[in-house]
């Protein structure tokens, strides 16, 4: 008895602690050591690989392609490891495989911060889930099959397999020999079906060893089939975006649903994967009489999966917002709160998506963000249909609403602060609502006075009036038309002003806080300051930005062949070297350069992989909105990363270097009619001509704008020297200061 009070104040207080963090969420990160898949060079991984391949099938460029590839995504800083959702992933991992202790050590277990439903293996024994699918998951033994299923891959070669019979496709060999280009297509899609249905036979020799419920192995399908739906599917709350003063009406919210058509046997003749059906008939098959362990759906602990799978969801949110997929996260945002009520991170969400839906709005970009409400299946039809249909206007009384709400729900929270500054000021400047028509009472009011003024006023009695006055015949004719146009307002009124609701919706504002002399005066100084900026820009073109203190992000290098393919090996290789460049101190600049650069990871820096993460994120997002002048909602993320290193200055820079040989061309042509220029046309078609492009461009992280832009187009050989000649250059423009 004691034990079992002992485990329940346990559980309780886990609850709590969990409840506590959540509330405060900001994104998943990484920690402890940086693995050694993350630290070692990939020309040393694929010279190891290459090296001890005894596969006579298998070519340098399998090795080559496979490993760079892999750790691309590995460096990308988006990869998790040793935090709650791996090491969760890591214990079932281990526990599925126990009859396989051997097997499992082979294997490495990663989550990938990504809103797909995905998981992969590499012929490495790197296997990579998605937070996207730990999001659909319905329990632990679900995840145990999956796992099960992808060990199954690496333990089948599949990918080495599969890499085999695409280049004996490629180039026409054996069976593919005599097929033309579509039957080949056909023929290598039968075959990565036939290798997906045995890693499903093998997945559930490994699942029967559990205590798992076998039964799951078919919910795990039924999962994948719907998996492209949000992670629950729950009636839309008409009064989601509604207030105590801001009432949106119930017939914007309509009840008709765009029906869910995916089926289990649905047509799978271009995918690399059986349908479910033929999936579920396969394993129903194969485990037949057999006798399975356990009926399970937890194994190691439910309070982890649950932890681990609303972690997943969380994430999910800063994914769509960062990805600009604003009504799917407004519609997780929807499902999440029934779960977490007055929680902070999803209140500060709430507030991104909309301002961020109500800036498109504004800039006329409104398409790029939002998606046709006949492409959406479900129940979050109603919230993109509502997307779809509300005016500028409203949507930006919707956005600023909720803005001041929160900002006054966190009065101590700089950035709700910031984001309802923002927004008002977008109120302001672009939102086109004429500020005389932001009403200064409740709707419920503003009906009684429109009731009692229809009592009051009579409309024959009044144009009567008019008729027998000695007003010219020009005053009565517009005297009549404005008496019988306030008629026809004041009956709209009190019949059909459900379009108009968002003028009430600031009512406590406008006349409390005098809301509308507030936005008078920030469209004017806008206005003014507008002009101010565009002479600061001249000033910024002649005389520079003065930075003295930026952070280099992973600079790029790219060696092209004559046949335009990378050179992976050399491109590594100048890289490293180039980041020396940046690394260098230049004292005659007066410029500090802080360098965080996935190729000088070690197994301590951790804090540096996680930021590689955020600041590409951050900068996907930023060249995303464009022109748009907007808060992002990484913001907030990048705070620590702008602490950290002292500086709202962060450069993103690549060379691109490539060989070429010029074509013949009429010059060519009239070269070889004279005698003493034929060696010169012969040796200007032969030469190899080497160039290089490098690209640097600054964002400030303080206003999330581009600030600096360069590119120099170099018919020279990617030297050292003159590398360095250019990086010095590139410098010298982001802080020089003309005096």
């Amino acid at each position: 008895m004691i034990r079992i009070f002992g485990l329940t104040i346990l559980c309780f207080v886990m609850n709590i602690s969990f409840a506590q963090s959540i509330n405060d969420f900001k994104a998943l990160r990484s920690s402890g050591k940086v693995p050694a898949d993350f630290t070692t060079k990939t020309t040393d991984k694929y010279e190891t690989d290459l090296k001890a391949n005894k596969d006579g099938d298998l070519d340098k460029d399998f090795f080559l392609s496979t490993r760079f590839f892999i750790d691309e995504l590995l460096l990308s800083g988006r990869i998790l490891f040793n935090e709650k959702l791996s090491n969760y992933l890591n214990r079932v991992a281990k526990y599925t495989l126990r009859s396989e202790s051997k097997l499992y050590d082979e294997l490495r277990f990663y989550v990938l911060k990504s809103t797909s439903v995905n998981a992969f293996s590499t012929d490495q024994g790197i296997i990579v889930f998605t937070t996207g699918l730990f999001a659909q998951l319905e329990n632990e033994a679900q995840l145990a099959y999956i796992i099960a299923h992808e060990v199954s891959h690496y333990t089948e070669h599949h990918v080495r397999e599969s890499y085999v019979e695409r280049q004996s496709l490629r180039k026409g060999r054996g069976k593919y020999q005599r097929l033309d280009y579509d039957s080949r297509i056909s023929e290598l899609s039968i075959y990565n079906k036939s290798n997906e249905l045995e890693a499903d036979k093998k997945g559930i020799e490994f699942f029967m060893k559990t205590e798992y419920d076998i039964n799951q192995v078919f919910t795990s399908f039924e999962m994948l089939l719907y998996s492209y739906l949000p992670f629950n599917e729950m009636t839309f709350d008409s009064t989601f975006f509604s207030t105590d003063i801001l009432q949106i009406p119930g017939t914007f919210f309509p009840d008709t649903l765009n029906e869910i058509k995916r089926e289990k046997n649905y047509d799978d003749l271009n995918s690399s994967h059986p349908n479910v059906e033929k999936r579920m008939d396969a394993a129903f098959e194969y485990i037949g009489a057999k006798k399975t362990r356990g009926e399970l759906k937890f194994k190691i602990s439910e309070e982890q999966f649950r932890e681990a799978q609303n972690l997943a969801r969380f994430e999910g949110i800063n994914l769509l917002l960062a990805e600009r997929e604003y009504g799917r996260a407004l519609y997780n945002i929807f499902l999440l709160n029934k779960e977490f009520p007055n929680n902070r991170f999803l209140d500060l969400s709430y507030v991104k998506a909309l301002y961020a839906l109500a800036k498109y709005k504004n800039a006329n970009r409104y398409r790029e963000i939002t998606e046709k409400p006949k492409n959406i299946e479900g129940e979050s039809f109603v919230l993109h249909l509502f997307l779809d249909d509300v005016s500028r206007e409203q949507l930006n009384v919707i956005a600023y609403r909720h803005a001041y709400d929160m900002a006054l729900k966190y009065p101590n929270d700089k950035i709700f602060k910031r984001y309802e500054q923002d927004m008002k000021k977008e109120l302001a400047v672009n939102s086109r609502i004429s500020f005389e028509e932001l009403k200064g009472e409740p709707y419920s009011e503003y009906i009684l006075n429109l009731e009692e003024k229809v009592i009051e006023f009579d409309i024959a009695d009044s144009i009567a009036k008019v008729e027998a006055s000695d007003l010219s015949k020009y005053q009565k004719i517009r005297l009549k038309k404005q008496l019988t146009a306030m008629e026809t307002d004041l009956e709209s009124g009190l019949t059909d002003s459900g379009s108009d609701y968002y003028i009430f919706g600031l009512h406590d504002l406008v006349q409390n806080h005098n809301l509308i002399q507030e936005l008078e005066a920030i469209r004017k100084e806008y206005n003014a300051a507008e002009e101010a900026e565009i002479e600061q820009e001249k000033l910024n073109e002649e005389e520079g930005l003065g930075i003295d203190n930026i952070v280099v992000v992973d600079p790029i290098f790219e060696q092209y062949r004559l046949n335009n393919r990378r050179d992976l090996k050399k491109s590594e290789g100048k890289k490293i070297d180039m980041t020396s460049m940046y690394s260098k101190t230049y004292p005659e600049l007066g410029i500090r350069t802080q360098l965080i650069d996935s190729k000088l990871l070690d197994t301590k820096g951790v804090d540096e992989y996680n930021e590689i993460g955020i600041v590409f994120q951050w900068l996907e997002e930023v060249m995303n909105h464009d022109e748009i002048e907007m808060i992002s909602s990484m913001s907030d993320q990048m705070e620590a990363v702008k602490t950290k290193y002292g500086t709202d200055h962060f450069m993103f820079t690549g060379v691109f270097a490539y060989k070429e040989r010029h074509e013949a061309s009429v010059i060519h042509f009239y070269s070889i009619l004279f005698f003493y220029t034929i060696p010169i046309a012969i040796a200007d078609l032969l030469v190899i001509h080497h160039n290089f492009e490098l690209v640097a461009f600054s964002i400030n992280a303080a206003s999330d704008q581009i600030e600096f832009v360069t590119v120099d187009d170099v018919n020279l050989r990617a030297q050292p020297r003159v590398l360095e000649a250019y990086i010095y250059d590139v410098l010298y423009q982001l802080n020089h200061k003309k005096k």
